[in-house]
């Protein structure tokens, strides 16, 4: 093989009739539905989270300048975090819930054209999708390990 040769892939083009079969349809069109659920109760979940991160900065913005009005000690810190929390955690629950929608939506596409294109397509998103959850879920997994870990040094330091 020459290197001044045009490359090529191994990959061989789909044959313009390449169909997927009427089962493999059925199967990914009887899930669409629940996907479809969990992707708008995503969004809703999202949009929850959004308006409760808002309100707690806001309380907590109402809450500090009473208190410091009247010269307590405390202040908006606590609210205003856990606003913050609230809204990183909306803004991560739209990137899954979209990519379930997209693949309900290529499911569609899929059960219109029988296309492997859009069976590609569909299972595509859904590997972003769980690309997504199991990415948090490590860590998740990490950050537990590491309160665990933490958690163990502070309980020993007290001991001492």
């Amino acid at each position: 093989m020459s290197p001044y040769q045009t490359p090529h892939s191994l990959v061989q083009p789909e044959a313009p009739g390449n169909d997927v079969s009427v089962l493999v349809i059925s199967h990914l069109v009887r899930t669409r539905k629940w996907v479809r659920l969990c992707s708008v109760l995503g969004f809703i979940g999202s949009g929850l989270m959004l308006l409760a991160g808002l309100a707690m900065m806001i309380s907590g913005s109402a809450i500090g300048s009473s208190a410091a009005m009247k010269g307590m000690g405390y202040g908006t810190g606590l609210f205003f975090v856990m606003g913050l929390v609230y809204l990183v955690f909306a803004l991560l629950y739209i990137y899954p819930s979209l990519r379930l929608w997209q693949y309900a939506s290529s499911i569609s596409q899929l059960e219109a054209t029988s296309s492997s294109f859009h069976l590609e397509t569909a299972l595509d998103k859904q590997r972003s999708f769980w690309k997504f959850v199991g990415l948090m879920i490590s860590i998740i997994i990490g950050l537990y390990a590491m309160a665990i870990v933490f958690a163990i040094i502070g309980a020993t330091a007290t001991q001492l």
